[in-house]
């Protein structure tokens, strides 16, 4: 099977979505699939670009925009400018449905991960441009595909379906070796977030707050909070200045990021509890990355985690709210350190069980298959006989135009 993905990866970026999507073609190969990347991002010459095909190793060819101008996939070298199924990432790129259209009618099959894209949260995020570009293109190139790729139950829940078939299926993790785990610090309740601060899609604006007006009970436990990522415009310069209005200074700092993988572990190692407080995401993969490392998380139902988290006491789940915020911090500032080890052994666990990313490709390589033995009979039955409805799990109808 010939399998070609299309991801706006960034090369310079060690995480999200140019990690998940380059461990997930290595993954499909291994498996034994045929696979390529073509970067939707950029071009060839974007820093890190040089590198790449290091990282992929030998079995995945990278291609990029400039390799199929206007999403012309014929242009691309044999096999991939035939290729059996392609798997586009994310949302709203105008490349994406220039491919897309090209493929419809040279019908090759083609599926959606939005990673998060299609929730109606995100769709009311710059509201008024995607309800443009959905109107322009983005509902075309959706009701045009074979299949979508949800990352978790609660993603396809909260999702805009265009009743295609379906797949729950989320990121992988690499999983590091037990002696990378965390380690509890006795001394310090060390809490950690690792991300781009981006202050409102990160939910950073409120965890700022709940942290000030749980600012004595923090202090008691000897809590430290490191914010670690790369600034989101003036993020950075906005959340140092609001740090120091609330003179919450001694227990928030903000670090640069970190661009180095080992250096990324040994932030993971250091915390004890992981905090994502975001209003909406994919599956993000810096929870499943301090998961992996056996650090419990304490996250909200924006993180599309909070329902793994709470089943597998993986941690904590609260409401996105300041005031729920504010006391889940306090809870894990308190949790004896027992409970921190319980339930980040428990988190461990579950991505040991659930997110390999050996797992995942298998998952999604089944799903691509079925598709396709689907749109083969499809192409085989007479006109005159309606197609099944539904697929490989009963899709949810458009509910409602964000």
């Amino acid at each position: 099977m010939i399998v070609l993905h299309v991801s706006p990866v960034a090369w310079e970026h060690i995480g999200g979505i140019t990690n998940s999507t380059s461990r997930q073609v290595e993954a499909e190969a291994r498996r034994g699939a045929t696979v390529g990347l073509l970067v939707s991002y950029g071009d060839r010459h974007q820093p890190g670009a040089d590198s790449a095909g290091r990282r992929l190793g030998d079995q995945v060819p990278v291609f990029y925009r400039d390799d199929a101008p206007g999403g012309a996939v014929e242009r691309l070298p044999s096999p991939f400018c035939r290729p059996d199924i392609v798997v586009f990432h994310s949302t709203f790129i105008p490349y994406h449905a220039r491919l897309a259209s090209v493929l419809r009618k040279e019908r090759v099959p083609y599926v959606l991960c939005p990673r998060g894209g299609l929730t109606y949260y995100a769709l009311r995020q710059k509201g008024w441009k995607k309800r443009l570009g959905r109107l322009v293109f983005f509902d075309r190139f959706a009701y045009g595909a074979t299949g979508i790729r949800y990352l978790t139950a609660m993603e396809r829940q909260t999702s805009l379906a265009y009743g295609k078939p379906w797949l729950v299926c989320g990121n992988g993790v690499s999983l590091p070796a037990d002696e990378e785990s965390t380690s509890i610090d006795v001394e310090t309740r060390r809490l950690l977030f690792l991300g781009r601060l981006a202050i409102r899609h990160k939910g950073l604006d409120r965890m700022i707050e709940a942290v000030a007006s749980a600012q004595a009970e923090l202090r008691d436990a000897n809590v430290h909070i490191d914010m670690i990522g790369p600034s989101d415009g003036d993020s950075q310069h906005r959340l140092r200045r609001e740090i120091t209005r609330r003179n919450i200074a001694d227990l928030v700092e903000i670090r640069p990021p970190v661009t180095q993988a080992d250096a990324k572990s040994r932030a993971f190692r250091q915390a004890n509890v992981f905090l994502h407080p975001s209003r909406f995401e994919g599956h993000p993969q810096a929870v499943l990355e301090a998961m992996a490392h056996g650090v419990p998380c304490l996250v909200t139902p924006g993180s599309n985690v909070a329902d793994v988290v709470s089943e597998h006491e993986a941690g904590w789940a609260v409401e996105g709210t300041v005031s729920d915020i504010a006391r889940g911090l306090v809870t894990a500032a308190r949790a004896p350190l027992e409970e921190l080890r319980r339930r980040g052994r428990n988190a461990r666990t579950y991505v040991e069980r659930e997110c390999t990313w050996d797992r995942v490709a298998s998952k999604c390589l089944e799903w691509y298959r079925h598709l396709l033995e689907q749109a083969a009979a499809c192409r085989e039955r007479p006109r005159s006989e309606k197609p099944p409805s539904g697929n490989v799990a009963s899709a949810a109808r458009i509910r409602r135009s964000a």
